[in-house]
């Protein structure tokens, strides 16, 4: 129900294309039979025929750290849950955003958003799924945070990106993401 993920269901409902959706608020034009939380969704799955050709999109993901929600809690901890859950429905395919230069396996770094989004990538290749993962940048478009922060920094005559590690800027527009 975040940045990407309406973004998506947008794109879903305007092709009319099937889909069910864990989220936290319904968008425009959806169907409100379609939109589960977590465990209602586990509910679902597990008393209906198990899905054929199910694709799961993981767009689950923060790059701010809360003390009520760690980064290793919510891009760790609920990758390894939709992995689980991808699994037990046979799903056919499991879609992953990760993020431009995160790395994993051995190479999981000492910042710890890289570091949970890198043990997450990890959990998805080590899981056996097949899998895509997509490491962008940054996605910009309407909404966005990258946007609202460079035009706060602009507004204050000076750009940082804070970051232990050197990063590279790539954007790529939400709608082209989407597409992707």
């Amino acid at each position: 129900s975040g940045y990407l993920g309406s973004h998506l269901r947008r794109k879903f409902v305007a092709s009319k294309i099937p889909y069910i959706s864990v989220s936290r608020r319904k968008i425009e034009g959806e169907s409100p039979s379609l939109s589960f939380d977590f465990p209602a969704l586990q509910r679902f799955v597990q008393s209906h025929p198990a899905p054929h050709g199910f694709v799961v999109f993981n767009l689950v993901g923060s790059g701010r750290e809360h003390l009520s929600r760690p980064l290793i809690e919510t891009n760790f901890e609920l990758a390894k849950q939709i992995i689980s859950f991808s699994k037990s429905i046979g799903a056919k395919k499991i879609i992953h955003v990760g993020g431009f230069g995160i790395p994993y396996g051995s190479l999981l770094s000492s910042e710890t958003y890289y570091f949970s989004k890198g043990a997450a990538i990890d959990a998805l290749v080590s899981s056996g799924l097949s899998a895509v993962i997509l490491n962008p940048s940054y996605i910009i478009g309407k909404g966005d945070d990258f946007g609202r922060a460079i035009r706060n920094a602009i507004a204050k005559g000076r750009f940082v990106v804070t970051s232990l590690e050197l990063i590279y800027m790539q954007p790529i527009f939400v709608d082209d993401f989407i597409d992707v």
